[in-house]
């Protein structure tokens, strides 16, 4: 896949194609707050697509956000695998739970 010119908080190049998580509070307006304990944010699972020469991560119920601005706060989780409907019907809430936020 083709690499966006962006990389994540590991270092690691983002391609197109690419599995992105990161965690977002939106009553906050933060990023990455899983982690810094604000205990509100909600666990994203975007897939990395490029329309009309823009980068978005995007997940179906939640939308596109710009790439750039989400860089930064996210982790390269895997590529799309080929069942990709599959993979969307298994993480489809992404919600952040109770046990997920123990385990920060």
């Amino acid at each position: 896949m083709n690499p966006i010119g962006l990389k994540d908080r590991n270092g690691r190049m983002i391609h197109v194609g690419d599995i992105v998580e990161f965690y977002f509070c939106a009553d906050h307006d933060r990023f990455g707050q899983a982690r810094n304990g604000c205990g509100c944010a909600t666990r994203m699972v975007d897939e990395v697509v490029e329309i009309d020469d823009t980068f978005y991560f995007s997940s179906p119920g939640f939308g596109y956000a710009f790439a750039d601005r989400f860089n930064q706060v996210c982790a390269v989780i895997g590529s799309l695998p080929d069942d990709c409907e599959m993979f969307w019907r298994e993480n489809k809430d992404g919600l952040l739970t109770n046990e997920d936020k123990n385990a920060l």
